[in-house]
C-alpha cells in the first residue's frame, strides 16, 4: 500500500486464553493426529477447539491462538475488514487498525481490498535530459553499443508523489542528422528498457532537487546498439531518446495514469547529443606501381598498374559493387594538387572496382590495364610527376564513407594521393650525320642569297633511342668554316634553316632521323672561297623544344656537325 495509504494509526488489544485442552497439549500425547478440514485462515473464525487434537511436536514452545472460538496459530496473520488486520504472536493476538487521511485529489477511486481511496496516477514531464558523452565516437558499419542514465525533471506540484506498476515507461532511440531529432531516424529502436526499467518505481521522495520546483528521476544503466550499418557518417550527428509512457501500462491497482507535458510542447519528450567523430572505411596507405613500354610524348600509351591499399585495423568490413575508384593523372607537384595532366577517372573495371576488403586487411588489385599519356609526363614543362588517387565509388552500393590518414584536425580528406617523380623517357642517341648538298652545283662567290638545297641523315642508335614527337624538337645550324670538323670561327652563321614541319617532325622508335631537302640561302657577300673550304652543319636539341628529351650522342661528338667541301662548289 505504500505512501498511497494514509497515516496509520495503530491500537492494540490483547487476548490472553487459558485453554484446559492447549495446556494439555504439552503435558501429553494425543491418540489422533492434527485434523483439519481445511487451514484456509480465512476461514478459521468458524473453527471450534473441539475439532482439534494438538500434540507437542506440532507447535513446539509456540504458543497459539484462540481468536473467536477458533485456533490461530504462532505466526499467522488474517485481515477481519479491508481496515484491520491482526497477527499472533506466541499467544498474544495484536490488530492494526488504519485510518485515511482526505484524498489530495477531486476524484479519488476505491479499490477492492484497500483500506483507503487511492488517487489516479499522473505524471507531468517538463524535460528529459541524457547523460549520454557528448563526442562518443561511431564506428561506420558495425554494431555501436551504447550505455546511459536518462533523467526525467517532473512538475511536483502535477505529479503524483509515488508511481509503481509493471510496463510503465518506454524510451525510443535514434540516431539523426538533426539537432531537434527530427528527419530520417537511423537505427530507431522502439523502448529500448527492459523489463525492470520499464516497471522503475516513481517516488518523490528518492529523487533530489533540481530546482525549487522540480527534480529529478534517473532511469540507470539504459543500453542501446546502434546499428551503423543503415548510413554513413555524414547522417550519424546526433543520439536522440523520447521518455513516453509505454501504450499498455499496467498501474499498480488498476489506478488510471495520466500522462502529460508542460505547456502541450510535446518537444520537451526528446533530446539528443552530439556524436564525436565517426570512423567509416579508413584508409591509411596507398601505393602503386606502373609500367609501359615505348611512350610517345603526345599519345597514349598502354600502361599496367598495381595497387596497394592499408586500412587501420578498426575499419568496417566492406562488400558490395562499384567501391572503388582509383583516378591516374600527371602534376607539377608531388602532392598532385593543381592542375591535373591526362588525366584517367577510373582505371579499374566493374570488378576490381568490387574488392571486398575484412577486418583491415589491406586492398591490392594487380595487373589493371588502361591507357595514358605516359610518354608526356616528365617531358613537358610543370608536369614531372605521375599521380594516382584512391577514392570511394561514383556511386558505391552500399554507401560508405572513406576516411583518409591526411585529414588534419577538423579538416577532412576523403581520397589518398601518391605521386612520384617521372623523368622524360623520351632519348635519341645519335652515331653519326651526314649532309648532302642537292643544289646548287656552283656558289659564286661574293654574291649574296644563293638558293640551296640540302639533305641531312642523322643515324640513331636503335637499341637506346626512343620515339621523339613533339613540337620544335630539332634544330640545325650552318655556317662555313675553314676545317673539315667545324671547329673554330664560324663564318655566316645561321641558327636555324629548318622549316617549322621539319622543327616538329616526330623520330620514330628504330628509325633514322632524315631531313630530306632543307631549303635556305647562303649569303657569300664579301667573302672569297678560300676564306671558306667548308660549309657545315650542326643538328641539336631545339631550346624550345615542348618535351624535356634527352639528347645524346654516342661515341661522343660534341657539337654533332658535318661539313661539306666547297672546293668543287664555290667559284670566283
Amino acid at each position: 500500500m505504500g505512501d498511497l495509504m494514509a497515516r496509520l494509526t495503530r491500537g492494540r488489544w490483547t487476548l490472553i486464553v487459558s485453554c484446559v485442552i492447549i495446556l494439555a497439549a504439552f503435558t501429553a500425547t494425543v491418540d489422533s493426529q492434527l485434523m483439519f478440514e481445511s487451514i484456509n485462515m480465512d476461514e478459521m473464525d468458524s473453527v471450534s477447539v473441539s475439532q482439534f487434537s494438538i500434540s507437542q511436536s506440532v507447535f513446539s514452545d509456540k504458543i497459539p491462538c484462540v481468536f473467536r472460538g477458533g485456533v490461530r496459530l504462532h505466526g499467522n496473520s488474517w485481515k477481519i475488514s479491508d481496515c484491520e488486520e491482526c497477527d499472533c504472536r506466541n499467544g498474544t493476538i495484536r490488530c492494526d487498525i488504519m485510518t485515511c487521511q482526505k484524498p489530495e485529489c477531486a476524484d479519488p477511486v476505491s479499490i477492492s481490498g484497500e483500506c483507503c481511496e487511492l488517487c489516479p496516477y499522473k505524471l507531468k514531464l517538463k524535460e528529459v535530459f541524457s547523460s549520454f558523452p557528448s563526442g562518443q565516437t561511431i564506428v561506420e558499419g558495425k554494431t555501436n553499443k551504447f550505455k546511459f542514465h536518462p533523467s526525467i525533471k517532473i512538475r511536483v506540484s502535477q505529479t503524483s508523489r509515488q508511481i509503481r506498476g509493471e510496463n510503465m515507461w518506454r524510451i525510443d532511440a535514434w540516431v539523426s542528422r538533426s539537432e531537434d531529432g527530427s528527419g530520417p531516424q537511423f537505427s530507431y529502436r522502439e523502448n529500448i528498457l527492459n523489463d525492470l526499467q520499464r516497471a522503475n518505481e516513481f517516488s518523490q521522495l528518492k529523487y533530489t532537487y533540481y530546482q525549487a520546483n522540480d527534480r529529478y528521476w534517473t532511469i540507470r544503466n539504459v543500453k542501446y546498439n546502434f546499428d551503423a550499418s543503415e548510413g554513413t557518417c555524414e547522417d550519424f550527428r546526433y543520439f536522440c531518446i523520447k521518455f513516453n509512457v509505454t501504450d499498455e501500462p499496467k498501474p499498480m491497482f488498476d489506478l488510471p495514469l495520466t500522462f502529460s507535458v508542460v505547456k502541450g510542447e510535446d518537444e520537451r519528450q526528446t533530446v539528443c547529443k552530439r556524436l564525436g567523430a565517426c570512423k567509416g572505411v579508413f584508409a591509411k596507405t596507398f601505393d602503386w606501381d606502373l609500367e609501359g613500354e615505348d611512350p610517345i610524348p603526345g599519345q597514349d600509351t598502354p600502361v599496367t598498374i598495381d595497387i596497394d591499399v592499408t586500412f587501420k585495423r578498426h575499419t568496417r568490413n566492406l562488400e558490395g559493387d562499384g567501391l572503388w575508384r582509383v583516378a591516374l593523372f600527371g602534376s607539377s607537384n608531388p602532392g598532385g594538387d593543381g592542375p591535373r595532366f591526362g588525366e584517367v577517372l577510373q582505371i579499374l573495371d566493374a570488378d576490381e572496382s568490387s574488392e571486398d576488403i575484412r577486418e583491415g586487411t589491406s586492398l591490392y588489385v594487380d595487373s589493371i590495364e588502361t591507357d595514358f599519356e605516359l610518354g608526356t609526363v616528365g617531358c613537358v614543362e610543370d608536369v614531372g610527376y605521375i599521380c594516382m588517387e584512391f577514392l570511394k565509388g561514383y556511386a558505391p552500393n552500399p554507401d560508405f564513407t572513406l576516411n583518409t590518414a591526411e585529414a588534419r584536425g577538423n579538416a577532412t580528406r576523403d581520397s589518398l594521393i601518391t605521386c612520384k617523380p617521372q623523368e622524360c623517357q623520351s632519348r635519341v642517341v645519335f652515331t653519326k650525320l651526314r649532309a648532302t648538298l642537292l643544289s646548287p652545283d656552283v656558289m659564286v662567290e661574293d654574291t649574296n642569297y644563293t638558293d640551296t638545297k640540302v639533305k641531312l641523315k642523322a643515324t640513331s642508335n636503335k637499341q637506346l633511342t626512343t620515339t621523339v614527337a613533339g613540337e620544335k624538337l630539332w634544330q640545325v645550324v650552318t655556317f662555313f668554316s675553314k676545317n673539315e670538323v667545324g671547329e673554330g670561327t664560324r663564318t655566316n652563321e645561321q641558327p636555324q634553316i629548318l622549316s617549322r614541319t621539319q622543327e616538329d617532325q616526330t623520330l620514330p622508335k628504330g628509325k633514322n632521323l632524315v631531313f630530306r631537302r632543307m631549303d635556305f640561302q647562303v649569303d657569300l657577300d664579301g667573302i672569297i672561297c678560300e676564306e671558306v673550304p667548308f660549309m657545315c652543319f650542326e643538328l641539336k636539341k631545339n631550346a624550345e623544344s615542348s618535351i624535356d628529351f634527352t639528347f645524346e650522342t654516342h661515341p661522343l661528338q660534341d657539337p654533332l656537325v658535318d661539313c661539306i667541301s666547297m672546293e668543287d662548289v664555290c667559284k670566283g
